[in-house]
């Protein structure tokens, strides 16, 4: 299948733009079902009654004047019985098109729940994540990481990121995302004078404001209808260049 690429003007999914350190993968176990559909074909049952072939003739009727043949007549009866037909029918199957487009559209969210973790973190929807998975744990101890020493991401810019190529398995049901991000987001924590509040007088310590690319590989698990994220690892991470194009 093609390779699609999309440039999205946001920050990198990855911990080495951020915290100028790397980031690490974790992987987890995946699993997941397809339906499958069921035709079962109509069948017709018929049976025929009639009279026997052998009939006894009969005995000859009295002459009379106003004599009375009576007549007997059998006839024969068909009875038919239908099964009517049961047919249980997958959903079409959606082009490449369109499952690249939905997945493209939960990267974005994937995105916007990452940052906004790092801005607040242990304070932000995570439903981003495949609950339980590596990449769920990992997350959790980044924002434990950055809680327990007073650090967050600002709202400066934070970039932008690339997809370079969506795969999926054979049911559909994962999907390959290889991504490259370029990012510019910048690391903050108390400010000078942590005795006073913060304000353009007293601006925040500036942690790591170095910008990098990180090239990146993330399997989504589709699940409910939605797409999460179970297994993250960095390709290549490069301090200083813009290798996003």
């Amino acid at each position: 299948m093609s390779a699609m690429q999309r440039r999205r003007g946001w920050g990198a999914l990855l911990l080495m733009g951020v915290l100028g350190a790397g980031s690490a993968g974790c992987s987890g176990d995946e699993s997941d079902a397809s339906s499958a559909g069921s035709t079962v074909p109509p069948s017709t049952v018929s049976s025929t009654t009639g009279p026997s072939a052998d009939t006894a003739e009969p005995e000859p009727t009295p002459v009379a004047t106003e004599a009375e043949i009576s007549e007997t007549t059998t006839s024969t009866t068909s009875t038919t019985s239908t099964v009517a037909a049961t047919t249980t029918t997958t959903e079409a199957e959606r082009s490449i098109e369109e499952l690249e487009a939905e997945v493209a559209a939960a990267y974005e969210l994937v995105y916007e729940g990452y940052w906004e973790c790092l801005r607040s973190p242990l304070d932000c929807d995570t439903s981003w994540l495949v609950e339980g998975s590596g990449s769920a744990v990992a997350m959790q101890n980044t924002m434990q990481g950055l809680a327990d020493r007073d650090r967050y991401v600002g709202d400066d810019p934070v970039g932008y990121f690339v997809i370079e190529s969506i795969e999926f398995n054979d049911d559909q049901t994962e999907a390959t995302v290889v991504t490259c991000w370029w990012s510019t987001a910048v690391l903050y924590t108390t400010p000078v004078d942590p005795t006073r509040p913060p304000g353009p007088d007293n601006p925040p310590t500036v942690v790591n404001d170095t910008p990098g690319t990180s090239r990146q590989m993330d399997r989504l698990e589709r699940s409910l209808g939605l797409w999460a994220v179970r297994h993250s690892e960095t390709i290549e991470s490069v301090a200083g260049e813009n290798k996003c194009g």
